[in-house]
Parts: C-alpha cells; sequence; structure tokens
C-alpha cells in the first residue's frame, strides 16, 4: 500500500494502528526519529498539533472578523502554541519536525514564507491547518480536547490583547498593492507573540 493512494484521513488511521511500521522517506528527519517509525505518542503528538492550529484558525476568525485562514509565521510559533496548550511532552520531537510530518501526511500548508511578506530568511516557514487537517480535527473531536480549550483562550486573550496590531498586521498581508508595506509587517509582527501572515 502506498501512502500517496490514501486520503490524509486514511494515513492517519494507518499510522495509527500499533501493529504498522512505517516508513515516511523522503521527509529530511523522519531516518532521525525512532528509526522512521511513529508510535502512539508520536500520533498523539500529532494530533496536539493540529488541535492547537485549529485553535488559533478559529480565534483568528472569531477574534479579528478575519474568515481566511491566517498562517502561523514560523516552526517556533506552533511551540508557542503547544506550549500555552500545555501539551507537554510532545513526544521529543522537533517543531519542523512536527510541521513536516503534518504536511507530508496531507494535513497542513508549510511551505517557505512568502517572498511577498520580504522575509529573508529560507528557513522560516509558514503554516497553517488545510481542510483535511480542519476535517481531523472535528472527526476526533479535537476541540473537545482541554489542550485545545487552553490554546483557544491563549490565542483570543492574545488576539483581544493586540487587536489593533493584529487587524493592522492582516490588512497589511492582504493588501492588492504591491510591494507590501514588509517593514511594517516586520515591525508589527516583531512585537507579536503569534506572529501571522495570510
Amino acid at each position: 500500500m502506498k501512502l500517496a493512494d490514501l486520503s490524509p484521513i486514511e494515513r492517519m488511521d494507518y499510522i495509527s494502528r500499533p501493529a504498522d511500521l512505517l516508513r515516511l522517506a523522503p521527509l529530511s528527519q523522519i531516518e532521525a526519529h525512532k528509526e522512521g517509525r511513529l508510535d502512539r505518542s508520536t500520533v498523539d503528538s500529532l494530533h496536539r498539533a493540529i488541535a492547537a492550529l485549529r485553535a488559533l484558525d478559529l480565534a483568528v476568525q472569531q477574534s479579528l472578523d478575519y474568515f481566511g485562514h491566517a498562517y502561523l509565521l514560523g516552526d517556533d510559533g506552533l511551540g508557542l502554541l503547544l506550549d500555552r496548550s500545555d501539551a507537554a511532552g510532545v513526544s521529543g520531537m522537533g517543531m519542523g519536525f512536527l510541521g513536516e510530518c503534518l504536511s507530508a501526511l496531507g494535513f497542513l500548508y508549510r511551505f517557505n514564507v512568502a517572498k511577498k511578506f520580504g522575509y529573508p530568511s529560507r528557513r522560516l516557514f509558514q503554516l497553517r491547518l488545510n481542510g483535511w487537517g480542519r476535517h481531523l480535527a472535528e472527526l476526533k473531536e479535537l476541540d473537545q480536547t482541554e489542550g485545545f480549550q487552553r490554546c483557544l483562550a491563549y490565542c483570543r486573550t492574545e488576539l483581544a490583547r493586540r487587536k489593533r496590531d493584529y487587524s493592522t498586521l492582516v490588512s497589511l498581508c492582504n493588501a492588492s498593492a504591491r510591494p507590501l508595506n514588509v517593514q511594517e509587517i516586520h515591525r508589527i509582527n516583531a512585537g507579536l507573540d503569534i506572529k501571522l501572515v495570510t
């Protein structure tokens, strides 16, 4: 069976079965992580990350009246959300590895930050759940978990505390005029805990 032949939901079910050992090559770090095997704690970590990203998505939409899907700027931002959701012990994985796994499985858009935002580092990624990630969150009722609720409360509080900055940031990122005002986007993001682009 090839993973490419499965939907993202079927992939998660496949790797969740304890008897199955799965190699996800060509992911860059998978070989170094438990010889390419995903165990129960790893799958739980993937679920916690999906729940945290879903909480951010909902908080942005509800708090900023923004009905698109904002991208979290940087893998470190995922670590922040998981810390705030009290997801201690995320299977000892780095956030880049976690994001890369979710992207390879088909639940997450994760790519080098778009050039239009003017960030020079090729190692800076933007990430957000896609439709399959949101579907899995619903299917597994991840919004019912304590971690999701804590993360949602944190995101709502942070977005409310800095609502003017976040609203300005979203407007700047969505501006139709090019080039974007990248200096202002960078300045605002530098002062925010949850860094976003659209």
